[in-house]
């Protein structure tokens, strides 16, 4: 006959499959207002950015650890989870000029709304942020990186990410992010551990730039082309990644958000 743990053990196995509410982590809420703080310093024109969230967290992905009962006849069970958070701007966008077909570009953005035109580049999934002059939204000279031509300017992907992580405390610089481990993290639930945080800055494009064109041609079983159409038009994200191969960067990384993709910007 099953003991009082084995019956207590078994119950917790039957709620984890079931994933009832009772058991599901509670993390509570996250304050990113330091973050902002930190990107609003680079990006003074900013009042707010769109928070795009993902990992095991966002994706209730998270994977349960179950203590067995110890010799006083206690047992728990825990969850452990990261998450990514991707910071965008609003107020301006970057675009790509070689993109024609109205379908792909979603809405029209006026030249006062380009922060940045899209260069492409010799490397699959990179590409090349060349400043748009006429913008009204100014860029800082500390992210900005000279160009061939008169009046050339690239926005810098090593430049911003030393001063994103500059702005902010406790961070380390892991290829586009800005990396948070658990033991700096304010909130710790007794029933869910927060295991990491990654901070990404992105530029969002509504378009479906020329550099991913290949992973729309390419031949697959999955996605549908349903879900393909719908990913194109939502447009994608770059951040700010060097490549190997760069003298700026040795690091090399190409990572996608659900529904996003993301192009990888360097500077010249």
């Amino acid at each position: 006959m099953a003991n009082e743990t084995d019956t207590y053990l078994f119950g917790l196995l039957c709620q984890l499959v079931t994933f009832s509410e009772w058991h599901s982590p509670k993390f509570g809420t996250l304050d990113f207002q330091v973050t902002e703080d930190a990107l609003r310093k680079i990006f003074p024109w900013e009042s707010s950015f769109t928070n795009v969230q993902s990992g095991s967290l966002a994706e209730k992905l998270y994977l349960p650890s179950l203590k067995a009962a110890d010799e006083t006849g206690s047992s728990w069970l825990s969850y452990e989870a990261d998450l990514d958070v991707m910071f965008i701007p609003q107020k301006v966008v970057i675009w790509d000029s070689k993109v024609e077909d109205t379908r792909e570009s979603g809405k029209d953005a006026i030249s006062s709304e380009i922060i940045a035109y899209i260069e492409d580049t010799e490397t699959p999934g990179f590409i090349k942020l060349r400043v748009n002059n006429t913008c009204k939204s100014k860029l800082p000279d500390e992210i900005l990186e000279s160009g061939e031509g008169r009046d050339v300017v690239y926005i810098s992907s090593s430049k911003f990410s030393r001063l994103f992580g500059k702005h902010l405390s406790k961070t380390e610089e892991t290829g586009p992010s800005q990396f948070i481990a658990s033991e700096h993290i304010q909130h710790m639930s007794s029933f869910g551990i927060m295991k990491s945080v990654d901070l990404v800055f992105a530029f969002r494009c509504p378009q479906w730039p020329s550099a991913a064109r290949e992973w729309v041609n390419r031949k697959r079983h999955w996605p549908t082309s349903e879900t393909v159409d719908g990913i194109i038009q939502q447009g994608c994200a770059a951040v700010a990644k060097g490549f190997a191969g760069n003298i700026h960067e040795s690091r090399e990384n190409f990572s996608r958000l659900p529904l996003h993709l993301k192009c990888i910007w360097h500077e010249k």
